[in-house]
């Protein structure tokens, strides 16, 4: 693909260079258990709140978390430059007052020793110090976001609900939602239960164009996945609850949480569970499907769900981006998406099955693939077909 040869042509060595995990002596060890996106909630809770507050009235300055060797490193700072503070939809961020919290996680190649300077931009003089030093896995920033308003003009509204029906009744009609729901439908003998899928990154519908609106193909499929599990399920145990869907992107405005709602179920007596991060994470158990796509590199999600759980455990399946994957693979890049602990989840003791391989039938029509991408891209690939499909 020209674009990818391009994007790689445009990656520095700091990203690009591999280093080696498995020559680290805490390789094994897990670094995001529950009780530190536990941690992590709490703290931007915090943030969250000094921001509410009006500008004059904040007192807060910085925030800090000590290691298991005694140092203070900090991970949010309200002096940070005019520079860093990230605006959605502006360049003139640094003339905006921050009113958002985002996170920063940070893979283990970002906590190699050969890497962390290039990563943490709080601590310079400690990561220059002599002893041993823990860095954090994490830290915050801020960024201005926008104050969302479309939800609230009827004709605007309106004119979504009806791409959104169309694309609904091509889908309905799809070999794609058969081949899909087939799948899940045959699994259900031999699958791990599922309660919950988990949608994380799955993306906002946007401005409308057709590069954001292509997301609704990723939703319907997570919904007739859904459908499929709730109805088989219900023939064994009519009174099972529904499966939950539950969905985490920092994107999200006022309209997705209203458009995709009413396309889910226009009844309305069931509703997407729309959740900040990292409660997403938090909500992921043994019983979950995990659902991503085309999730940017610097977020470690198949990282911080394998470290999430014991060895030899893990949430019911995954359908995410697709992944190099070796036990004994050493050296690893920031452009990886796995890790050793990624590794060893899905295969150590065969408990996961691949059917990724099935994705590379699923062709939608001719009509759908215009409707969604429009038609200067209607041969545009597939989404599943970049995917990998995990169950277990």
């Amino acid at each position: 693909d020209d674009n990818d040869d391009d994007e790689e042509n445009r990656l520095s060595p700091y990203e690009t260079t591999p280093v080696d995990l498995l020559a680290l002596d805490d390789h094994a060890t897990p670094i995001f258990t529950r009780a530190v996106l536990k941690e992590i909630a709490a703290h931007k809770a915090k943030l969250i709140a000094h921001y509410a507050q009006r500008p004059e009235a904040r007192t807060l300055q910085t925030l800090t978390r000590k290691d298991r060797h005694g140092n203070d490193w900090t991970i949010w700072t309200a002096s940070q430059r005019d520079g860093d503070h990230k605006d959605k939809d502006s360049a003139n961020a640094p003339n905006r007052d921050p009113n958002s919290v985002g996170i920063d996680y940070r893979c283990r190649v970002h906590l190699h020793p050969s890497k962390i300077l290039g990563a943490d931009h709080y601590n310079g003089a400690l990561l220059h110090s002599e002893g041993p030093k823990s860095p954090p896995p994490f830290s915050f920033s801020n960024y201005y976001c926008p104050r969302d308003m479309q939800h609230l003009n009827p004709e605007r509204m309106a004119v979504w609900r009806r791409r959104l029906v169309a694309t609904k009744h091509l889908w309905k009609a799809s070999q794609c939602r058969v081949e899909i729901g087939t799948m899940f439908r045959d699994a259900v003998p031999w699958v791990a239960p599922i309660r919950k899928i988990v949608c994380i990154g799955l993306g906002s519908l946007g401005s409308g164009s057709d590069d954001w609106y292509a997301c609704v193909m990723q939703y319907m499929a997570a919904f007739t996945i859904k459908t499929t599990l709730d109805a088989a399920y219900a023939k064994t145990n009519p009174g099972c609850e529904p499966i939950r869907i539950i969905a985490q992107d920092p994107n999200y405005m006022g309209k997705d949480r209203v458009l995709l709602n009413g396309l889910f179920d226009p009844s309305g007596r069931e509703k997407i569970d729309f959740v900040n991060d990292p409660h997403g994470l938090l909500a992921i158990d043994e019983q979950t499907l995990v659902m991503t796509a085309f999730l940017p590199h610097g977020v470690p999600l198949m990282q911080i769900v394998a470290d999430m759980f014991p060895p030899g455990g893990g949430p019911a399946g995954f359908i995410c981006d697709r992944m190099d994957l070796n036990v004994q693979q050493r050296m690893y890049s920031l452009r990886d998406r796995s890790s050793p602990g990624v590794a060893r989840m899905l295969l150590q003791g065969r408990q996961y099955r691949n059917l990724t391989a099935a994705f590379d039938w699923h062709v939608p029509e001719p009509k759908l693939l215009e409707d969604v991408y429009g038609a200067r891209d209607r041969g545009r690939w597939y989404w599943l077909r970049d995917m990998s499909l995990w169950l277990k």
